[in-house]
């Protein structure tokens, strides 16, 4: 059994975590499975960014991480509207904030799932960049009830991620379909995604521009103008931006092109840094470190990212000599090859099977995307009581 409590479902539940909290965690505990604190403080703090910075609403990408407290406590901390992608995604967050704005901000949804959410879940926003599409959300929503949401295909900002591969409206089609919608008396909106882990400003701004380009030609007002995700965590190479210089250009942007209100939907910039992954070293084989959680759980990411991982050592037996550092590959739980760590960290010299490492700033798309390959399920979140 696993000598922890689980997540709850209360802001109050969480600890604020600190390296010596997490080091403190195992010494009471001596998790045998890879567990995902999460700080109440910090998800507080960084709702406070985007709620008090951002010039416009805060919807949550739920799909960075579903955990129940995660979504209660950012419920709590103010965050009233949230970014579905599914319908288990909204009946989770109707679970806990049932009162909350969800928004059906996948491109791609199935019938069933756009009458459920019409009809039982009382969802009214729905993002569409197809002819296709439309007409099935206009067939299973009453038309003059709902808020059609046209995702345009946009330059990406990121190096990483490039949702335009994917997903979205050129410029003459969302022209075309939202002429459509204004003729038809359908409120209409306008969104776009700039790719994860965006690290330009200026890329928001030229975005913008595109959406108020598409205002103009199709001669109505949207509801909104929604410049999705993208907000960065840690920077792969080179430094981020703050957050406010993406605020600010979001901000003087909207104001000089006359845009409607202005949402966003963080999902790694608002959660990220609140999260601390736990590992444990199952099996120490000279400078290579196999461990209990890996890229099939909750280390998904880290290869596709590029992102140096910040990564410390908790010792199962202390030792009060000085330590000196090496260079270590790290490998997941599972018997798949590929499932490694490209990049090597530096440990103290002595760690050794059955010590504990601590990776910060884990608090996005690790639990969300782990799966149960080969039996080993991926890290559980904890909230710890005070």
């Amino acid at each position: 059994m696993i000598g922890f409590n689980p997540s709850v479902a209360s802001c109050g539940g969480f600890n604020n975590m600190t390296g010596s909290q997490a080091a403190e965690f195992i010494a009471s505990n001596s998790p045998e499975e890879p567990v995902l604190l999460m700080s109440s403080a910090v998800l507080r703090a960084e709702a406070m960014k985007f709620l008090f910075g951002f010039p416009g609403k805060v919807l949550y990408a739920v799909k960075s991480n579903p955990d129940p407290a995660v979504i209660s406590c950012l419920a709590e901390a103010g965050i009233s509207s949230f970014d579905v992608a599914s319908l288990p995604e909204i009946e989770l967050v109707r679970s806990i904030a049932p009162q909350a704005t969800c928004h059906f901000n996948h491109p791609v949804k199935a019938s069933a799932s756009i009458r459920a959410a019409y009809h039982r879940h009382r969802i009214r926003d729905f993002v569409v960049d197809s002819g296709p599409e439309l007409e099935k959300v206009l067939a299973h929503a009453n038309p003059l009830d709902i808020v059609i949401q046209l995702r345009l295909k946009v330059a990406s900002g990121s190096n990483t991620y490039d949702f335009g591969n994917k997903f979205g409206l050129a410029k003459y089609e969302a022209i075309s379909m939202g002429k459509q919608l204004a003729s038809d008396k359908i409120a209409w909106g306008v969104s776009f995604h700039i790719g994860s882990q965006c690290e330009t400003p200026a890329a928001f701004r030229e975005a913008l521009e595109l959406c108020q380009s598409v205002m103009a030609a199709v001669g109505g007002a949207p509801k909104y103008v929604n410049v999705g995700g993208g907000f960065p965590s840690r920077a792969g190479t080179g430094t981020i931006p703050p957050l406010e210089e993406f605020f600010d250009v979001i901000g003087s942007t909207g104001i000089r092109l006359l845009l409607p209100e202005l949402l966003c939907e963080p999902g790694r910039g608002l959660v990220w840094r609140a999260g601390q992954l736990i590992t444990r070293i199952v099996l120490r084989n000279r400078d290579r470190l196999y461990l209990n959680d890996g890229v099939y759980g909750s280390l998904g990411e880290v290869d596709y990212l590029g992102m140096p991982l910040q990564i410390s050592a908790v010792k199962q037996r202390p030792s009060p000599a000085a330590r000196s550092s090496q260079a270590f590959s790290l490998f997941g739980p599972t018997c798949d090859p590929f499932d490694a760590i490209e990049q090597k960290v530096m440990l103290p010299e002595d760690v050794e099977s059955g010590d504990w490492l601590v990776i910060d700033g884990m608090g996005a798309y690790s639990t969300a995307l782990g799966g149960h390959f080969n039996g080993f399920r991926g890290a559980q979140v904890v909230a710890l009581n005070s």
